[in-house]
């Protein structure tokens, strides 16, 4: 194809007119050969795509199908490979009015975050009842979840309201959430199912 194109290249075209033609087809065929190509790949580009989308689908419906019954989603601001939540904090201490820092000999696991305890009542408590101990909203900023944001949280902004735990991120959003506490309240009620799926489907 080269030495083809070369040799008509050589020759003059204001004096080859049947050339021209012929050179005109070359290229026009070689236009048309390369837009099957491409059309050729396109199509297959596609069709794998396609089933690629496919196969995902069906593999999608087959763990559906065989999946049991979603538990309720839930997730805990921890930190650390222990995952240790409230900053290591006894969560009973704190519906004592009297926080303390828990032992890491003394511990319990809840929902994917470690738990530590002053002492071996304390978790006997939160055994018996984990659900009632634990911060709302994961632990996480609760004025925060009520604006659809998860934000970090200073320990000692921890309070309990109505027989629930409730942790900020620093003392002036204490007070924006104190000042309208039972409205912002039922605001993080209704955001936080759905930060709760969103942070999961990024996992």
């Amino acid at each position: 194809g080269k030495a083809l194109h070369h040799a008509f290249d050589s020759i003059p075209l204001d004096e080859t007119p049947i050339h021209e033609c012929l050179h005109t087809r070359f290229i026009n065929q070689q236009k048309k050969k390369q837009k099957q190509n491409n059309q050729a790949i396109r199509s297959q580009t596609v069709f794998t795509a396609k089933m690629g989308l496919f196969r995902n689908k069906n593999n999608m419906n087959k763990n559906t199908a065989n999946a049991e019954p979603a538990a309720p989603t839930t997730m805990a601001n921890v930190s650390g490979l222990t995952q240790v939540a409230l900053d290591g904090y006894d969560p009973v201490s704190f519906f004592d009015n009297d926080p303390v820092n828990g032992n890491y000999t003394i511990s319990y696991n809840f929902e994917g975050a470690t738990y530590y305890f002053a002492n071996e009542d304390n978790k006997m408590k939160f055994q018996a009842n984990p659900k009632h101990y634990t911060p709302q909203y994961g632990g996480y900023c609760a004025f925060g979840v009520g604006a659809g944001a998860l934000l970090p949280v200073d320990i000692k902004t921890a309070q309990v309201y109505k027989d629930k735990l409730y942790i900020n991120l620093n003392g002036s959003v204490v007070e924006m959430f104190n000042g309208d506490i039972d409205n912002l309240i039922a605001k993080a009620d209704k955001e936080w199912p759905s930060l709760v799926e969103q942070q999961q489907s990024k996992q």
